[in-house]
């Protein structure tokens, strides 16, 4: 299935990732300035880059450990409720888990190998291994740089 991220506001990727890359170095390089200017060596087990779970039906740890990631590397970050049962979805689902709590229900829906969050309102039944489609609803779409962790923006999701 193809998917286009639509930012909410115009901005250029390329300058973003320039940015990103300057920051990087610079930080580097103040760390290294106030360590040599106290006579401390740079500890190896230094802070890391936050590296978000990204959840498979069938895991590998390799594939949410890889130490380097590319420019082409990114997250998209959906916020549970943003991803709606919909008859009219275009994305095919499974019902791989499903907790009803009261009013609402969180389901873990399997697509291409992946599993995806939702929160479901009413007293609505899904039993596991049911088919159902969804939509990927909102702007509040976030968009997140796979090799620095950081924000990119937010934006919605054309499929």
């Amino acid at each position: 299935r193809s998917v286009r991220f639509i930012p909410n506001e115009k901005f250029d990727m390329q300058d973003w990732q320039k940015k990103r890359n300057r920051e990087t170095e610079e930080r580097i390089n103040e760390d290294r300035r106030r360590l040599s200017a106290i006579g401390v060596t740079e500890k190896s087990n230094k802070d890391e880059v936050f590296r978000p779970r990204i959840q498979k039906v069938d895991e590998d740890e390799n594939d949410n450990n890889r130490s380097e990631f590319g420019d082409e590397d990114y997250i998209l970050g959906i916020r549970p409720e943003f991803i709606k049962i919909d008859d009219r979805g275009v994305i095919d689902t499974k019902v791989y888990g499903a907790m009803p709590t009261g009013m609402e229900s969180t389901l873990k829906l399997e697509t291409s190998g992946y599993l995806l969050t939702s929160v479901v309102f009413g007293g609505v039944t899904f039993p596991i291994g049911s088919t159902a489609k969804i939509s990927i609803d909102g702007d509040n779409i976030l968009l997140y740089d796979r090799k620095s962790g950081g924000l990119i923006c937010s934006g919605s999701l054309e499929f």
